[in-house]
């Protein structure tokens, strides 16, 4: 793994931090997501995220959320549905990882 590639846990925190803001304004009905590219874009934006952070994590709410935001996307590329209860789950497991 390259040096680029590790992440301090400054920057590990900011990411966290990124995608709690992106899930709170999804879960806000926020206008700037009716456009759905934008929100496909966004969650697969959440999921590359956490993707990263969950390679080679121990983290069991880390590794709960990666799943739950695949999960999400999953539902929105195929279903064409967000399910807001996947994302407050995404939520509450992030929180748990900022906590720390």
């Amino acid at each position: 793994m390259s040096i680029l590639n590790k992440l301090t846990g400054a920057e590990k925190k900011e990411k966290i931090e990124f995608v709690l803001k992106l899930v709170d304004r999804l879960l806000e009905n926020d206008d700037l997501f009716t456009d759905r590219i934008l929100l496909i874009d966004t969650v697969e934006e959440m999921y590359l995220i956490l993707r990263q952070l969950a390679l080679n994590s121990r983290d069991e709410n880390l590794l709960n959320a990666f799943e739950n935001i695949a999960i999400l996307r999953y539902y929105l590329q195929n279903r064409n549905t967000l399910n807001r209860e996947i994302l407050k789950d995404v939520k509450n497991y992030l929180i748990n990882v900022a906590s720390r």
